[in-house]
């Protein structure tokens, strides 16, 4: 009898802990769905995007929408920011973003708006219509944003949707509810990462 509750308990416990190891694995799964890998890539990635709608890069207007990690944000502004002439941020934490605006202004007269987050802000600044604006959604829970909300200008969610390898050197780039294939990316060319180093960094900026 001893030995019928001994193995019923064992087993108890090995069910237990074999359900706190699944349960801890789909949340990792979960929160590497929510990273993007391509986030390196993301100048050479959308001058093809730009290519392919016949816009130049000079009349390229980012709007970027911060999310939960705005280091992330601030890495792409930054690849992205040389040859642009406006650039948008819609924030909560607009002092994170002051010491790149400054920077950028003086070293290469590059304006950058930051904004708070909200949808009349947004929709005030889309409907200037100004240059190409391209809205990149850092967000991965919260929705400022929708479909219908921006009409016909060109949207890349960065984590809400996943980015996927479509060949060696191509990837499928949902843009809006489409995907576009983005072909000929240079994936190998070494590139900066995000990682708690660069985090940190940033962080102080």
């Amino acid at each position: 009898m001893e030995k019928e509750n001994l193995f019923v308990r064992l087993k108890k416990k090995f069910i237990y802990l074999f359900k706190i190891e699944n349960e801890e694995q789909q949340k990792e799964e979960s929160e590497e769905k929510k990273e993007n890998p391509y986030l390196p890539y993301i100048r050479e990635i959308l001058e093809k995007v730009l290519l392919e709608k016949n816009v130049s890069y000079r009349d390229f207007f980012p709007v970027l929408i911060d999310g939960e990690e705005p280091e992330k944000t601030l890495f792409t502004a930054k690849e992205l920011g040389a040859d642009l002439n406006r650039m948008a941020i819609f924030t909560d934490r607009p002092e994170y973003f002051e010491n790149y605006k400054d920077m950028m202004y003086e070293e290469q007269g590059l304006i950058i708006e930051v904004f708070s987050k909200g949808k009349d802000n947004l929709l005030a600044l889309l409907r200037r219509g100004e240059g190409c604006q391209v809205v990149l959604d850092f967000e991965k829970e919260e929705h400022l944003v929708s479909g219908a909300f921006l009409g016909e200008k060109i949207y890349i969610p960065i984590f809400k949707k996943p980015w996927e390898r479509a060949g060696n050197i191509d990837i499928a780039l949902p843009i809006g509810y489409n995907t576009m294939i983005v072909r000929g990316i240079d994936f190998e060319k070494k590139r900066p990462v995000m990682d708690k180093f660069e985090q940190a960094f940033y962080d102080k900026e």
